[in-house]
């Protein structure tokens, strides 16, 4: 029998059942030896970074990148690239926002009486307008 594997028995209100299949044994037993080697990593790994050895060669730098990660011909230019579009991405990034957070009120706010008016009312019904689905 398996320490730790319970069964069922007639005791606890569940019927009997026979005892774990030797392929049943040999997955939990796998599991456990998994569970135990990443529980030993996590432990060591905790030690080390606390004494300040790194698993990685490189040094970081202070605006966390790595010395490997500037000499890439390759990451150069994907930084160049991602610097580039950045701002393009944040203005993505606010018009989703604004279409799953307020379109439903602009929507609501935009059936008032005397709706329209002020010019803010405008670029929000101009808004409604370009985010029809």
């Amino acid at each position: 029998a398996m320490r730790g594997v319970p069964r069922a028995s007639a005791a606890n209100g569940a019927l009997a059942t026979p005892c774990a299949s030797h392929e049943d044994e040999r997955r939990v037993a796998k599991t456990f030896r998994k569970t135990e080697t990443r529980q030993w990593i996590r432990r060591r790994g905790a030690v080390l970074m606390g004494l300040g050895i790194a698993a990685s060669p490189t040094r970081a730098k202070a605006d966390g990148r790595t010395q490997a990660d500037t000499s890439s011909p390759l990451v150069q230019e994907l930084l160049r690239r991602t610097e580039e579009r950045k701002e393009e991405r944040y203005k993505e990034r606010l018009q989703d926002y604004y279409r799953k957070n307020y379109k439903a009120y602009f929507e609501f706010e935009s059936k008032k009486a005397n709706y329209g008016r002020t010019e803010v009312e405008r670029k929000i019904q101009d808004w409604l307008e370009q985010n029809k689905e």
